[in-house]
């Protein structure tokens, strides 16, 4: 059964703001933590992988939870930071 609270604009007005600064607050806590890399010197030796378990609808296809298998749902990021001369040649992919 599938939950038709995103078909409401009010529902997709609050959830979707609230979303965005859940990211925020992620990037600001990277920033810190970014910041505390670079002062003691740890990016030349650290491998960073951001990803996540799955993606989420907000509002689209009026959905809200995770019960199909469109891209917003299934496609999630992959970011990798690897500092090693030997990661040259793939960087950019």
């Amino acid at each position: 059964r599938y939950s038709k609270n995103f078909s409401r604009d009010e529902v997709r007005e609050t959830v979707v703001p609230c979303y965005m600064g859940l990211i925020k607050q992620i990037d600001d806590q990277l920033g810190h933590l970014f910041d505390f890399m670079e002062k003691w010197g740890l990016f030349e030796n650290t491998l960073i992988v951001f990803t996540s378990d799955h993606g989420d609808y907000l509002g689209d296809h009026w959905l809200g939870e995770k019960y199909l298998f469109h891209d917003v749902a299934v496609k999630v990021p992959m970011i990798v930071y690897d500092p090693r001369p030997e990661a040259d040649a793939t960087r950019g992919t």
